[in-house]
């Protein structure tokens, strides 16, 4: 596997070499000063081009950094009415490079990007960069509305949870517990914004958040992660009720948040007698 600068080395090069590139931009979570380093670190470097057909409709360009060995292909439109290409690959050596082209037209428009280094400019197009930092990606301070909310829809979405488990429905079991995660995210978010002043980073869909967490919520985030078995999963449910409650109490410390106590404690009722009711009934149903 290529290392990490020969990589971008390469990037660049072939930028210089190409003359239908007129400039290039590197973005993610590399340009960050506080960038997690390690073999799985990818690039994504931005191409402005004068033509977009030489690389969209001929992609032989791909055969300068190697063989492909899966793909990714995708458009999106920017804000001014022109779209960005994006070419994701991983090659042969195992590296993952993220390709994107865009036409140099758009170049006067580079500060719409929060986070991004210019490395070349051929034609000196690109206006000056504004500041380029992890601020703009700092989680907000969440009202207690919003507190309240995140609550609510954990605590009323766990029913689904037991509900999908006694009734053996375990791909919808899967997801819900997906659905969890979003509102553990959110809590552990401000959890940890309240521990660094809200000037903290938990990256795309909390990617940082493990790693920034104390080791007594790391354990308690560990007991969340379901088994295989139907009691494996039960104990995984309380094991969220926990953590959120851990978390609740603490945000309502720090924030003067009223915690929902009286919501926690009628739906950890229904959670236990959801365990042992019977699930067949013998009733007739007219509709």
């Amino acid at each position: 596997m290529r290392k990490l600068q020969e990589a971008i080395k390469q990037v660049k090069q072939f930028a210089r070499d190409n003359s239908h590139i007129r400039g290039l931009v590197f973005r993610g979570s590399l340009i960050m000063n506080s960038a997690k380093i390690d073999r799985f670190t990818d690039i994504d470097p931005l191409f402005y081009v004068d033509t977009l057909d030489a690389f969209i409709e001929d992609e032989s360009w791909i055969d300068y950094f190697g063989k492909p060995i899966a793909r990714f292909t995708d458009e999106i439109d920017n804000k001014h009415g022109g779209k960005v290409y994006t070419r994701l690959l991983i090659l042969e050596d195992g590296f993952k490079l993220d390709v994107s082209f865009e036409d140099i037209k758009y170049a006067n428009f580079v500060n719409d990007m929060k986070l991004y280094r210019v490395i070349l400019d051929k034609d000196n197009l690109f206006p000056k960069q504004n500041t380029s930092s992890e601020s703009h990606f700092f989680i907000d301070k969440p009202t207690e509305d919003t507190y309240h909310q995140i609550l609510n829809e954990f605590f009323f979405d766990t029913s689904y949870v037991t509900k999908s488990l006694r009734r053996n429905e375990l791909f919808f079991t899967r997801y819900m517990y997906g659905i969890l995660n979003q509102k553990i995210k959110a809590l552990l978010a401000w959890y940890l914004g309240i521990q660094q002043d809200f000037q903290v980073n938990i990256g795309a869909e909390g990617r940082y958040i493990f790693d920034l967490l104390d080791s007594k919520v790391k354990q308690m985030v560990l007991d969340t992660f379901a088994g295989k078995t139907y009691q494996d999963n039960i104990d995984a449910l309380y094991a969220y009720y926990d953590l959120v409650g851990y978390l609740g109490r603490y945000i309502e410390q720090y924030l003067s948040f009223s915690y929902l106590y009286d919501t926690e404690e009628a739906m950890l009722q229904y959670i236990k007698d959801a365990e042992t009711v019977p699930i067949d009934i013998s009733e007739e149903i007219t509709l």
